[in-house]
């Protein structure tokens, strides 16, 4: 499990955020605190991710990708508008925070929750890794490889999460 004094590894996703980190560090010399997000996959009734996967599980053909025990990170919309917030008005806010939701799931485990938050059986096989990699390339490694990554600073802060539980956060996505 990955918090945010872990290093980040290797691959396509680890690369791009890298960069990106690196791309956004101030001077050493800057007048001001900056706060970066590592934001998890985020759950939204507007759709975004779940935009994608609502037609197959509402049809109850949502499945397991490879695997299936590769974790995500996900946070709530709500949790990060309400993170963003917090960090404004939490002067020793500073540096990188893992937001996400206090407890990564599999991605089996979200592939049931969001069946049983559509009411909506749960039965197709894993979709095989392989197919995922002829279909998308390299991307795929996103899907596949997971991220376990820990919010401990925000548990150190005694952030407080709307939506801590993927059950409910989907429930709410879903209704």
């Amino acid at each position: 499990v990955g918090d945010e004094q872990s290093n980040t590894g290797q691959g396509f996703l680890e690369d791009v955020a890298d960069a990106w980190e690196s791309a956004s560090k101030p001077e050493e010399t800057a007048a001001f605190r900056q706060v970066r997000m590592r934001l998890g996959l985020v759950l939204s009734p507007e759709g975004g991710t779940l935009a994608k996967l609502l037609p197959i599980y509402k049809l109850g053909l949502g499945a397991p990708l490879g695997s299936g025990q590769q974790h995500m990170g996900w946070i709530h919309l709500q949790d990060v508008i309400q993170f963003v917030t917090w960090a404004a008005q939490t002067p020793e806010a500073e540096g990188a925070y893992n937001v996400v939701a206090p407890q990564a799931n599999t991605n089996k485990e979200f592939s049931q929750a969001l069946a049983k938050a559509l009411r909506r059986p749960h039965w197709a096989p894993n979709v095989p890794a392989f197919a995922l990699s002829l279909a998308m390339g390299e991307m795929s490694s996103l899907l596949l490889e997971g991220q376990n990554v820990r919010p401990s600073r925000l548990l150190d802060a005694e952030f407080k999460w709307k939506h801590p539980q993927l059950l409910g956060a989907l429930e709410h996505c879903t209704s």
